[in-house]
């Protein structure tokens, strides 16, 4: 039985005898399940097609723009009447950051970005590459392999 066809039984429940007029039916575990308007019957049977896997490339440019989208929308609200400056301000460590941020200024420090660009930028990725093929070749000259432990910056 598909996940949909459960959530429908479960919201909806087996319901037998009298059914409203119009409405669609389904079998499922011998009782029937009553839904909607819609005159096509669904197979218990049926499957959902799983969804398509994002490439690396798509899922980094989806990473982009869903954060460009939702810094503007946090820009909107900042500016909007809605938003209590003065509030928002005492609570933060740097309101002048904050303040340029909302006139559209980037929200991130070049000092940020290149922390980041070292931690999990390109080079990391060919570096730790290296350090897993040396490792890999050390593995096969001694009996015990202990794992690299990487500090994450941010928390230390």
């Amino acid at each position: 039985m598909t996940l949909k066809v459960q959530a429908l039984c479960c919201v909806l429940g087996p319901l037998k005898g009298a059914r409203a007029k119009g409405a669609s039916r389904l079998l499922v575990n011998d009782s029937w399940c009553y839904f909607g308007e819609h005159r096509k019957m669904y197979k218990a049977t049926e499957k959902i097609a799983p969804p398509r896997l994002l490439t690396e490339e798509e899922y980094r440019i989806q990473g982009e723009v869903e954060t460009r989208k939702a810094l503007e929308e946090l820009r909107e609200y900042c500016n909007s009447p809605d938003c209590s400056a003065w509030k928002t301000i005492s609570r933060i460590q740097s309101p002048k950051r904050f303040a340029d941020f909302v006139e559209g200024s980037f929200h991130l420090t070049p000092n940020e970005v290149s922390v980041h660009e070292q931690e999990y930028g390109l080079g990391s990725i060919i570096a730790q590459d290296e350090i897993d093929e040396e490792t890999s070749s050390e593995e096969g000259d001694s009996d015990s392999w202990h794992p690299t432990i990487t500090q994450n910056s941010f928390l230390s």
